[in-house]
């Protein structure tokens, strides 16, 4: 390899995807942490640990625009969060894909077609490329053979997968993994983890995996974020964290924190519904959209129910402010 293709290569390599400067992370009027500084580069996998209510997901919650920024300076696979406008929010989460720990699926149709609704409501007009996508992406989390399956027919690790499936239909930048392996057992907590190790690999996106499960980073390696004590630190040596210490807390966002579920359908990447997961789920019906845009300030951007995830104004094309 050429001396220009070493310097290349090293500096996509740490292409930031994810920045956070000076960044006061706000939730319902409470101050959750202050002064944060987060960089993540391309091909990055980071961990984000902390005690529940100690505001790893109130970060998640920033970094796709659902807190608006009071404070400091964001951006997001190129798009500024501090001046983002609410129409172009949508844009900034199709770069996006989102894990949970509950799966959100819609549970009255196939895994076939919770995909397919997914590529539908994202701009994909031809049937038969949504099929080819929906069967590759599917293969690649092994799950090819369950498409015509029902979500309660599944097991939760195959759900997880499905999700995970869902996640990377668009190819996003940014995978943003909110305690995946928290409803699951051991053994299938650490096949989720390969996998998600494996797309990591693969694929080269940047990672940011909310946890508290301390052995996941000890048996998969990879950069350490803390959230404690109203801020957020690089862990530069190895911490044991007691039990104890890792028990959800009783801070004001300890409830909030614990029964966080992203208010929106699907993303390119990662769609998500926000109807509670059970078997009498019906997929919501597609809306106008409702939020309106704030021009020149970070929008204090209500919760976009349902398909006004998907609502955009004008041409996907003639986007000029990111």
């Amino acid at each position: 390899m050429s001396g220009t293709a070493v310097a290349e290569t090293i500096q996509q390599e740490k292409t930031p995807l994810v920045t956070m400067q000076g960044v006061d992370v706000v939730n319902d009027g409470n101050l959750i942490l202050s002064n944060v500084d987060i960089t993540i580069n391309k091909g990055e996998f980071v961990y984000l640990l902390g005690k529940v209510g100690s505001g790893k997901s109130s970060i998640i919650k920033t970094l796709i625009a659902e807190l608006p920024l009071k404070k400091g300076a964001a951006e997001v696979a190129g798009f500024k969060l501090w001046k983002i406008k609410n129409r172009h929010i949508p844009y900034l989460r199709r770069k996006l894909g989102v894990v949970f720990q509950d799966f959100q699926l819609l549970m009255d149709r196939t895994v076939e077609d919770n995909l397919l609704f997914v590529l539908e409501a994202t701009g994909w007009k031809k049937r038969k490329e949504m099929l080819a996508r929906a069967s590759e992406v599917l293969a690649m989390v092994g799950m090819q053979e369950k498409l015509h399956k029902m979500p309660h027919q599944l097991s939760g690790g195959e759900q997880q997968r499905v999700a995970i499936a869902r996640a990377l239909l668009n190819n996003p930048q940014v995978i943003l993994a909110d305690e995946p392996t928290g409803n699951l057992d051991e053994d299938t907590a650490s096949g989720i983890m390969n996998l998600l190790r494996e797309i990591h690999q693969k694929q080269q996106p940047a990672i940011l995996m909310v946890t508290h499960n301390r052995e996941l980073y000890k048996r998969f390696p990879g950069r350490v974020l803390i959230c404690e004590d109203g801020g957020v630190r690089e862990m530069e040596q190895e911490i044991e964290f007691s039990l104890e210490e890792l028990q959800p807390g009783t801070t004001p966002v300890a409830a909030a924190e614990e029964n966080f579920e992203l208010e929106v359908a699907a993303t390119v990447a990662a769609p998500v519904v926000d109807e509670p997961v059970a078997a009498s789920v019906v997929a919501p019906a597609a809306e106008a959209a409702v939020v309106a845009e704030v021009p020149d300030v970070a929008p204090v951007a209500a919760p976009i129910e349902g398909d006004e995830f998907f609502e955009i104004e004008g041409d996907p094309s003639k986007v000029e402010e990111k």
